[in-house]
C-alpha cells in the first residue's frame, strides 16, 4: 500500500488577503482641457458624437434618454463650474 501525500490546501486568511490587495481597475478617462471662453454656438454646432466624447472627458453622466438640447445644458454646467466663461450671440 502507498502512501499519499494530502492536496494542499488554501488558507482561507490568505486567500482573503490577496484578494484585498488586488484593487479593481479602473479604467482612467482623458480630461478634455478646460477653455477660458466658450461660445455656446460652438457645442450647439459640434456633432453628437463630439458632445459625448466631452461629456465622457467632463465626468458628466449621460441619461439615453436626454435630447441633444439637455446634454448640451449639461455641458454648459459642466465647464461654468470649473470656470469658462460662456458667452452666446443672440437677440432679446
Amino acid at each position: 500500500m502507498s502512501e499519499t501525500s494530502p492536496l494542499p490546501t488554501a488558507d482561507p486568511v490568505a486567500t482573503e488577503s490577496a484578494a484585498a490587495s488586488e484593487a479593481p481597475v479602473q479604467v482612467a478617462t482623458p480630461e478634455i482641457e478646460i477653455p477660458k471662453e466658450l461660445w455656446i454656438d460652438e457645442l450647439n454646432a459640434a456633432p453628437f458624437h463630439e458632445l459625448l466624447e466631452r461629456a465622457e472627458g467632463l465626468n458628466v453622466r449621460i441619461n439615453p434618454e436626454k435630447t441633444r438640447h439637455h446634454i448640451v445644458f449639461d455641458l454648459l454646467r459642466a465647464y461654468a463650474s470649473r470656470g469658462a466663461e460662456l458667452f452666446a450671440d443672440g437677440m432679446l
